[in-house]
């Protein structure tokens, strides 16, 4: 697999080998990472799910595992880091770093404050001068090093097609919560670049949201029994957050087309939110000895956090349990009170596994409800109740803590107090994001259409005819500037749905005296009216961005224009193509004169 970085040299290569592509998806997580791939051919088509395959062997010799911790431990003489399975309990390990690149920011009222606490402690503590940044480079460079040489798996299948990597390109899919910040998805970026990704000419990263992807994995899955205008509500729990949406199902033949009904909803109240309270119990029972732990001993990945996993892994909070910690306290000499303590014994209680839940998942479930009455507000009806319009609702739980028995039972109980809805779980929760990534370009399976929540617009000259003397005699008084006789145009509607890829062109105008400058600006207004006004006066729209023109180089005398008092003025006409883009979520303005392109601006949709 080495031979992707390069391009094929062979003069025997055809545009039949060229049309194969590896699509690489890869879920880094914040308690683990996936990946999974697939290999297309673009000449004949869409391949079947079953064509997925998910990496299941990584280092040291571990076989059968779809994921590996993101674990990542520094070694000494600049030795390369150990990851994953490499590491060992008892080694100095740093992970979580995920969530630290977006520490600093609060995305809901119902992000977890314990979690928040244990964010900003020595538990998490990087190594100077790491920063988050770094951490998520270096531990990503040893997964990307670990795709690129496991050739076996990957060569097994292009063989399988009669072709070798030589000349392939790739395609990297990199999924990201929904509710990340412009600044923290830039930093994912930075990270997914200097890790190696990306280096190729013949590499591509795309990256899309993982309730989208969840959302992919579901609606492929045929056990779930998906009818045309169902509703469901995909709860993807993860390792730090907890994302939400509500789609409608639109069509399941020839294949599952749905569309989004709500936004995405999210908050940092994943599953590590319970292992922060695990080490709130540990500090109140140890009494002011917690900070005597050594952070080996309690740092995600060492012993004492393994078997806790284990607990909630198998635990449904109802049978009679216990487990018993045996912690290492290091004291000092000095240290009179506990110098006969250098061992202590922590005993849970189901009923402590519970105390340590329950919190959390009120927040999960605070997040369901906010969901439900979104989508029942977006549809005008309630969604949960089976009606001729809606005729059923699922709820399905998607990610790594969708598995646990005890988080399933409580979700299940809650719901039923609401209605009659039914709790569904995919066979390997935590391999649908990966998977779902992988559908994405497999078989185009992306909610077709984005849902806009303000109205978008240009300012437009006042169209007249120039057989009107008065009007261009106005327009030129003396030691007066052009007039702003504009009117908005709007391009795009508040709560209407586009399709991704949808574009359009509209044409605008603008004013040029033969003194001014040949560079124009063409505002790009915004308004939250319900309805788009008419007039930017006694109005809430506003300027938010302009396309700068360049009309340096046209032929001006191509455009309408007329000399009136030794004074020559020009009605420039333009194109302004708009489109949506399939990937980014970015909407893309290009601006048009005489056939040639004159300038562009790229705006970032909100999600809200």
């Amino acid at each position: 697999m080495k031979d992707m970085a390069n391009k094929s040299q062979s003069s025997g290569s055809t545009e039949a080998e060229n049309c194969y592509k590896l699509v690489v998806a890869v879920d880094y997580g914040t308690t683990f990472t996936g990946v999974a791939y697939v290999i297309t051919n673009r000449a004949s088509g869409q391949e079947d799910s079953g064509s997925i395959s998910l990496m299941q062997c990584w280092p040291p010799g571990v076989d059968n595992q779809t994921s590996t911790p993101s674990l990542i431990s520094y070694t000494q003489n600049e030795r390369p880091p150990l990851w994953g399975f490499e590491f060992k309990p008892g080694m100095q390990s740093y992970g979580w770093t995920k969530l630290l690149l977006d520490r600093n920011i609060q995305h809901s009222k119902l992000d977890d404050e314990l979690l928040e606490m244990v964010t900003g402690s020595d538990i998490l503590k990087l190594p100077d001068p790491k920063k988050a940044v770094d951490a998520v480079a270096d531990y990503l460079s040893q997964i990307y090093a670990h795709i690129t040489d496991n050739e076996s798996e990957v060569t097994k299948l292009l063989r399988s097609h009669g072709r070798n990597l030589s000349g392939v390109s790739v395609d990297f899919w990199f999924m990201i919560p929904a509710i990340w910040s412009k600044e923290t998805q830039v930093l994912m970026r930075e990270a997914i670049h200097r890790a190696g990704f990306g280096s190729s000419p013949l590499h591509q990263i795309f990256t899309t949201t993982e309730p989208e992807a969840a959302a992919l994995a579901v609606f492929d899955d045929r056990s779930f029994n998906l009818q045309c205008h169902d509703g469901a509500l995909i709860c993807d729990c993860g390792g730090g957050t907890v994302d939400t949406t509500t789609y409608y199902v639109t069509d399941v033949y020839p294949k599952t087309s749905f569309e989004p009904i709500t936004t995405a909803m999210g908050a940092k109240c994943g599953v590590i939110a319970i292992d922060s309270r695990f080490y709130e119990l540990l500090s109140r029972r140890l009494d002011g000895a917690f900070n005597h732990l050594p952070m080996s001993q309690i740092q995600p990945g060492s012993l004492a956090m393994n078997k806790f996993e284990d607990i909630k892994r198998a635990s449904n909070g109802e049978v009679a349990q216990s487990w018993g910690f045996d912690l290492n306290l290091d004291f000092p000499e000095t240290h009179l009170a506990f110098s006969n303590e250098r061992t202590r014994r922590i005993v849970l209680q189901v009923q402590d596994v519970r105390g340590l839940y329950e919190p959390v998942l009120s927040k999960i479930y605070a997040l369901i409800l906010s969901q439900i009455i979104a989508a029942k507000e977006e549809c005008a009806r309630d969604v949960i109740n089976v009606s001729p319009d809606y005729s059923y609702f699922k709820f399905v739980l998607v990610g790594g803590f969708s598995a646990s028995p005890y988080l399933q039972g409580r979700i299940q109980h809650a719901l039923n107090r609401i209605g009659n809805i039914s709790v569904l779980v995919p066979q390997n929760p935590g391999q649908a994001i990966v998977h779902g990534a992988a559908l994405q370009v497999l078989r185009g399976y992306v909610p077709p259409s984005y849902k806009f929540w303000r109205n978008y617009g240009l300012a437009s000259l006042q169209p007249f005819h120039f057989s009107v003397q008065n009007k261009w005699q106005r327009l030129i008084a003396e030691n007066s500037t052009l007039p702003v006789n504009l009117l908005p145009q709007w391009i795009l509607h508040k709560d209407q749905r586009y399709p991704k890829q949808f574009q359009k062109s509209h044409t605008t105008h603008l004013l040029h005296r033969e003194q001014d400058l040949l560079t124009k600006a063409v505002e790009i207004y915004e308004s939250n009216l319900e309805v788009a006004p008419q007039h930017f006066e006694n109005s809430d729209a506003h300027c938010i961005d302009y396309i700068t023109c360049h009309f340096n180089g046209l032929d001006l005398t191509r455009f309408p224009h007329q000399t009136i008092t030794g004074q020559t003025v020009y009605y420039l006409e333009l194109s302004i193509r708009v489109s949506l883009s399939a990937t980014d979520r970015m909407m893309h303005l290009i601006a048009f004169a005489l056939n040639r392109e004159i300038g562009r601006k790229d705006l970032a949709m909100p999600h809200y």
